[in-house]
């Protein structure tokens, strides 16, 4: 028997161990504010991969294409972009482009 062995997870207590599995599949992700939006495109063209896109209704965020810069939101002017806690998007076999 080791002495001082503390089997991970049961020591650390249900909560802290519920937590890091929250924190690994929930992530910080953009999240346009349709009310608050003028439909200035200052998201997108701040963004540096190009992942928004305007429509009719908006600007649009890919979440494959998004890299959590958060530029979108700093560059808002009008606090549009809210930064919201959403499931991790898993892409098995596909590459980022």
């Amino acid at each position: 028997m080791v002495p001082k062995f503390k089997v991970p997870g049961i020591s650390m207590g249900l909560g802290a161990l519920a937590a890091r599995i929250a924190a690994s599949v929930l992530v910080t992700r953009p999240v346009v504010k349709r009310q608050k939006c003028v439909k200035c495109a200052s998201c997108a063209k701040a963004c540096p991969v190009q992942a928004i896109t305007m429509t009719e209704s908006g600007p649009v965020i890919d979440p494959v294409k998004c890299i959590l810069c958060f530029c979108c939101h700093e560059m808002c002017r009008y606090e549009a972009m809210d930064l919201a806690r959403r499931m991790r998007i898993f892409q098995y076999g596909r590459k980022k482009p």
